[in-house]
């Protein structure tokens, strides 16, 4: 989500004031994201595009993004259901 958001342009100071990015560990969870796809033989085709780091920490709110998640992916919204 954060590649493609960088490769536009775009800002990420909505995603730290929301919760849904720590800008200090973004670097590192991309490369554990590619490391898991070669793991599981996929091709990993987009790379994390070089971003000033922001001034703001941030710090992850995991209620807020179990939320967001919910509103994009059906499939992620039933499974969290099913653990009501």
């Amino acid at each position: 989500m954060f590649v493609g958001a960088l490769s536009k342009g775009k800002k990420l100071k909505g995603y730290i004031t929301n919760g849904m990015l720590e800008p200090h560990t973004l670097r590192t969870r991309h490369e554990h994201l590619v490391m898991e796809m070669r793991k599981r033989g996929y091709t990993h085709n987009s790379p994390l595009p070089l971003f000033e780091d922001p001034l703001i920490a941030g710090r992850i709110d995991v209620q807020a993004n179990m939320v967001e998640l919910a509103k994009r992916c059906d499939k992620c919204r039933e499974r969290q259901q099913d653990f009501l």
